[in-house]
């Protein structure tokens, strides 16, 4: 576990692994193969925890490996379940409001130069604003705009005659799926991102 935790180079912490990187990495990487290889053909995508250096250290050695322990083994996941919430019985609208999410994603890579000798390197980053649970109450809101986006905005969307069948969402709705959750404040999703 302590190999995971090194000392994150742009978040200027330490990170963690992150339990989503399980599925979300490979939404990502599906992402780019169907569109492709639009990210390019050596592109590597990745997702980490940043956490002050002894909270790091406790739930990358500790509490994260226990929790995946306890969820492997049917004895203790069934002792487990006698303290956990029921089926129904999730948080409450007020709690559900309170929450929020705050991202930050960084990526290097290359471009040609101008005058056609060579390339440079570009840093990018970008931002993820969510107010409210994004686990219960957001998802929701985007699996809905998502489902909008599909019905109201076909004109819109990415159409690529290569690309059919069952889709991620990048490839499937694309930007316009941004441009939704811009256009309703309410929403309180928001997306950023700038190169240099």
């Amino acid at each position: 576990a302590f190999k995971s935790l090194y000392p994150g180079k742009s978040t200027k912490g330490f990170n963690a692994p992150w339990i989503m990187q399980v599925i979300n990495t490979r939404i990502v990487n599906r992402s780019n193969a169907l569109s492709s290889f639009g990210y390019g053909s050596k592109f590597v995508y990745t997702e980490k925890l940043k956490l002050p250096l002894i909270a790091g250290l406790i739930f990358a050695a500790f509490i994260q490996p226990v929790m995946f322990i306890v969820l492997l083994v049917p004895p203790l996941r069934w002792i487990a379940e006698k303290f956990m919430p029921k089926s129904g019985e999730g948080a409450t609208r007020e709690v559900m409001t309170k929450g929020c999410f705050r991202g930050v994603m960084w990526g290097t890579g290359t471009k040609d130069v101008s005058s056609g000798k060579g390339s440079s390197t570009v840093t990018s980053y970008g931002s993820v604003n969510i107010d409210g649970c994004p686990g219960y109450l957001k998802t929701a809101v985007m699996l809905s705009e998502c489902a909008l986006g599909l019905a109201k905005d076909e004109d819109m969307l990415p159409s690529d005659p290569h690309c059919f069948g069952i889709v991620t969402p990048a490839v499937g709705i694309g930007t316009r799926l941004i441009d939704r959750f811009h256009a309703r404040k309410d929403i309180g999703i928001e997306f950023k991102s700038y190169t240099v």
